[in-house]
């Protein structure tokens, strides 16, 4: 079904501070798909019905701001989203802890160019990362797949049906890692997304 994006490419060729990323902008468009199909939220007259409504839109718009943000003045190849998307998706899939994460960022802006736009800490990526419906809960599982440790088997250290440890354990020493899961669901909540879709009465929204 056809869609009515806003149109958020234009670019002013004599403007250094923005370039765009289609691929990050369609990606935003498709978290926020709500606005493009039902609201024009660049138009001067148009009232949010509530509190709730215009934190979605300023939040929509500033994600659409920081896909045409470049990573530093004149970068070509990365916006500040494009940038701290793939590196949060770095972390995810090396499983690298927050204090880690937050290391390596400052690490890298002090690398980069004075004036680059990349999060400085795994927080602020992380409520990047959350606004774009990317956020996820982590939820420790049985290494054979047998449960998810969450209701009633929340509090347990190993699995009743299969009997292995909940834990890490040292493949040399036989030490138990408590505290490190042997196996991690990641679950992206869609709840979230359907209510931010279904939330809104489009007739009090005035043109």
């Amino acid at each position: 079904m056809p869609t009515n994006d806003i149109d958020v490419s234009e670019n002013d060729n004599d403007d250094d501070e923005t370039m765009v990323d289609d691929h990050m902008v369609q990606m935003v468009n498709d978290a926020y798909q709500c606005f493009n199909e039902h609201l024009d939220v660049n138009c001067e007259n148009s009232q949010a019905t509530s509190m709730e409504e215009m934190n979605d839109i300023n939040q929509y718009m500033k994600l659409i701001d920081d896909a045409k943000t470049p990573l530093y003045p004149g970068c070509t190849s990365f916006t500040k989203l494009s940038a701290t998307v793939q590196l949060y998706n770095l972390k995810v899939k090396n499983g690298w802890s927050d204090t880690s994460f937050t290391q390596m960022l400052k690490l890298k802006r002090e690398m980069l160019p004075k004036g680059n736009t990349l999060p400085d800490s795994s927080y602020a990526a992380k409520r990047l990362i959350k606004s774009l419906g990317l956020d996820y809960e982590m939820i420790h599982a049985c290494q054979n797949d047998c449960i998810l440790y969450r209701g009633k088997y929340e509090t347990i250290d190993k699995c009743p049906t299969c009997g292995k440890s909940r834990w890490k354990v040292d493949a040399h020493s036989g030490k138990v890692r408590k505290g490190v899961p042997s196996k991690v669901l990641r679950y992206f909540p869609i709840v979230p997304r359907l209510k931010r879709m279904y939330r809104y009465d489009f007739e009090l929204f005035y043109f």
